[in-house]
């Protein structure tokens, strides 16, 4: 599984890559899309590019892609509005937007493409903090997707917008870019064991928790934590935790905590948690 890894710039990513751009300025935003697809035309690959606004400001906002109008025909770059890939917030989607994902992924391979790049700002389905939940299943699930195929995913957040929120929707992202504070933690989610990398504090904590509540929403059956790649954790991080795995066992799911390097370890076990080999009981 990934690690957290920060970014500088959009560029140097490649299939499987699943990466969080949060931004202050839309100019910026704007800039990191094209830098993003501009390397994904030198590559061969697929493009999207998705946002709220309508077909005209979307094509403006590419004004600095070589040969935007030349992709656009061709059908190797295709814009699309917001809704029409996961509808206007708070309306019942008719067909789950990851497998419209997948779909156009599998779609480009059969035309021959080496891979699928898709730069979005889903800042409007995030917003609202009604939503937040529902966003970050959606995270957890597109990322486990991305990590399977050929695909680069770009995701912009406005921080201004989405406000504190916007921790735990970076946090499921392996990479980030973050603008108002630096990315703290990252998770990521294959097959039934979470991956937990960077760090836990009390600054993060109730981020992780949210994640956590995201994590139960999209799971099935045992449940491992793998802590391997977790750098450091404090005593609210380890409560988060704690809670989140009684949460689990109350609703009849076994679960297992493996990798906790001897600092984490002694933490967790402050809340009765102990990191072993990760077998569920």
């Amino acid at each position: 599984m990934s690690a957290l890894r920060t970014l500088d710039r959009a560029t140097g990513l490649h299939g499987g890559d699943h990466a969080c751009w949060a931004y202050s300025s839309r100019r910026a935003f704007v800039a990191a899309a094209v830098a993003s697809l501009r390397e994904g035309v030198r590559r061969g690959e697929r493009l999207l590019y998705v946002g709220s606004a309508d077909t005209e400001v979307l094509t403006a906002d590419l004004d600095g892609l070589d040969d935007r109008d030349a992709l656009l025909a061709e059908g190797r770059l295709t814009l699309h509005h917001l809704d029409g890939l996961y509808g206007p917030p708070g309306v019942p989607v008719t067909e789950d937007p990851v497998a419209v994902f997948r779909r156009t992924a599998l779609e480009a391979e059969a035309r021959g493409f080496p891979g699928l790049r898709a730069v979005a700002d889903v800042t409007a389905l995030a917003e609202c903090p009604d939503h937040l939940r529902r966003m970050a299943a959606y995270e957890l699930r597109v990322d486990a997707m991305i990590a399977a195929h050929d695909i680069v995913g770009v995701c912009g957040y406005d921080e201004r917008r989405v406000g504190d929120e916007v921790g735990v929707l970076a946090a499921l992202h392996p990479l980030q870019h973050r603008t108002t504070r630096a990315a703290s933690f990252a998770v990521a989610l294959r097959d039934g064991v979470l991956d937990v990398s960077g760090e836990v504090d009390a600054a993060s904590a109730g981020d992780l928790r949210s994640v956590l509540e995201a994590v139960q929403d999209v799971t099935g059956g045992p449940l491992v934590l793998d802590l391997h790649g977790l750098d450091f954790i404090d005593v609210a991080g380890a409560r988060a935790l704690a809670r989140a795995e009684a949460r689990v066992v109350d609703s009849g799911r076994p679960t297992g905590v493996r990798g906790a390097r001897s600092s984490v370890r002694r933490c967790l076990e402050l809340f009765g948690l102990s990191s072993g080999d990760g077998e569920v009981a």
